[in-house]
């Protein structure tokens, strides 16, 4: 029953810090929180590791963060109801079209409740490019915890955090997270 009740709570802050809170008039505005960015730190030995995971993407298909190893790595929490998180998707389609080749990955991990096909077809319909696989609040605790989406961290090659962005993040800030690292 705790456990319930503290995935519900998690849960409902997650959709108000997203999707803003309501105003006087009824409507809603938009949420306060700006993106966060943690900074890098100077000593390579005092960064954590990206946990791994095994998920399954939007086919079905079992993706492991070790998959990835050696590439520099965009992940984003994220999901399809998310305001902000759907204002990202076009600069991290640009980022993989632009960087791909030169080792960038970007990996959605979608935390939608209603199972892979309507993130399947939400990735077609917004022509998604990068890997997206289904995530919950076991990876939301293993990578933080968290308490909004979209939250975004940037892994280098060697499979360390080297920035966390709380809230929505802008194209140019992830670009210059990665350049550095490619």
């Amino acid at each position: 029953m705790a456990m319930t009740a503290s995935v519900l709570m998690t849960m409902l802050i997650m959709f108000f810090d997203c999707a803003g809170f309501p105003n006087d008039d009824g409507g809603r505005a938009p949420s306060t929180q700006a993106a966060v960015r943690s900074p890098l730190p100077n000593d390579d030995t005092a960064l954590k590791s990206a946990p791994d995971f095994n998920l399954k993407d939007v086919s079905g298909k079992t993706v492991r963060l070790a998959d990835f190893k050696g590439k520099v790595l965009v992940v984003n929490f994220w999901a399809t109801w998310c305001g902000p998180c759907r204002a990202e998707i076009p600069s991290l389609i640009k980022l993989r079209n632009l960087y791909h080749d030169r080792g960038l990955e970007i990996i959605g991990i979608s935390l939608d409740e209603d199972g892979p096909e309507p993130v399947a077809g939400f990735a077609k319909q917004f022509k998604i490019n990068y890997p997206i696989v289904i995530g919950s609040l076991t990876d939301v605790n293993a990578y933080g915890p968290f308490d909004s989406i979209p939250t975004t961290f940037i892994v280098d090659r060697q499979g360390k955090i080297r920035s966390t962005h709380l809230g929505m993040v802008s194209y140019g800030e992830i670009e210059g997270d990665i350049k550095t690292l490619l």
